[in-house]
C-alpha cells in the first residue's frame, strides 16, 4: 500500500470537518491513525499497526474511512464505526424510507442541512446519505444493504 500518515496539520482538518459537520468528537479516534493514499483515499488504522504497514506493503490497511477532494466525503464503514457519537446532520429514517434508499430511490426529509449526512434506522447508523434540499440519496454500497427484516 503506497500510503502516508497525515499530518498533524490534515489530522486536525479532519477530525475538525468531522466534528463540525457530525459532532464526532475527536475522542472517538483514540488510538487511531489516518492514513493518505491515491485518489484522495483516507484510510484509518489502528496505532499499533503503524509500523508494520510499509514493510508488509498490503494492497490497503483498515479501511477506507473518507475521500477528500472538494470536500471530504465519509464512508459509510466510517459513520457506522462512530454511529453512537453521531449528533449533528443524522437522519432517523422510517421503515418506508430506510426501504425506498434500498431500492436506490430517493426520499425526502427536512432534517439535518445540505451535504453528507449520517443515516440511521433504528438508532442503527447504516451508512452515508446526500441530502440536497429535502431529497436524499443513498451513498450506502449496494452490497451493504441489508432487507429491513433483518434490523
Amino acid at each position: 500500500m503506497n500510503s502516508t500518515l497525515l499530518s498533524k496539520t490534515e489530522k486536525q482538518d479532519l477530525l475538525t470537518q468531522l466534528r463540525e459537520r457530525f459532532g464526532i468528537p475527536a475522542a472517538a479516534f483514540h488510538n487511531k491513525e489516518f492514513m493518505k493514499a491515491s485518489k484522495g483515499r483516507i484510510f484509518l488504522v489502528s496505532e499499533e499497526s503503524v509500523p508494520f504497514i510499509d514493510s508488509l506493503n498490503p494492497r490497503a490497511a483498515g479501511f477506507l474511512a473518507a475521500r477528500m477532494h472538494k470536500t471530504l466525503k465519509p464512508s459509510t464503514n466510517l459513520l457506522q464505526f462512530v454511529g453512537n457519537t453521531i449528533t449533528t446532520n443524522k437522519i432517523a429514517l422510517t421503515e418506508a424510507q430506510f426501504q425506498d434508499l434500498n431500492k436506490w430511490a430517493e426520499t425526502e426529509s427536512t432534517e439535518a442541512t445540505d451535504g453528507y449526512v449520517a443515516l440511521f434506522y433504528r438508532d442503527i447508523c447504516i451508512g452515508c446519505g446526500l441530502k440536497k434540499g429535502t431529497s436524499i440519496k443513498t451513498m450506502v454500497p449496494k452490497g451493504k444493504r441489508i432487507p429491513v427484516t433483518f434490523l
